[in-house]
């Protein structure tokens, strides 16, 4: 009788673990979802390739040779530039069509539509 009650105890406790795993993954389909949906927006897309063009700016201007050669960044510096400048690399790759689609129906006076 107590190896039948420990095998329903197990069966109960593997019942919790998969219905947290099918809730973490809607949770996490249902982020991605609202957040490709705020990120596709042409105005998001306008304020992002502007933050992309400012920052690459600063880092241009941060970054030109002074009179004296030195040393390349190194540590956090480096580091941090080049996983944003690979981030905003990513961006425009995977948004690029989008962002042509939005561009072409604003020029033409339609609005744009939502992705599918």
């Amino acid at each position: 009788m107590k190896h039948a009650a420990v095998t329903a105890v197990i069966a109960a406790a593997e019942a919790r673990v998969a219905d947290c795993r099918r809730d973490t993954r809607a949770g996490l389909r249902r982020t991605r979802s609202a957040i490709h949906a705020i990120l596709t927006r042409p105005s998001t897309l306008m304020v992002a390739a502007g933050v992309a063009g400012l920052a690459g700016f600063v880092m241009a201007r941060a970054w030109r040779a002074p009179a004296a050669p030195a040393a390349a960044p190194t540590g956090i510096r480096a580091t941090a530039a080049g996983a944003a400048l690979a981030w905003v690399v990513r961006q425009g790759v995977v948004f690029w069509p989008q962002i042509l689609k939005a561009v072409a129906c604003v020029r033409r006076g339609a609005t744009p539509s939502a992705p599918g």
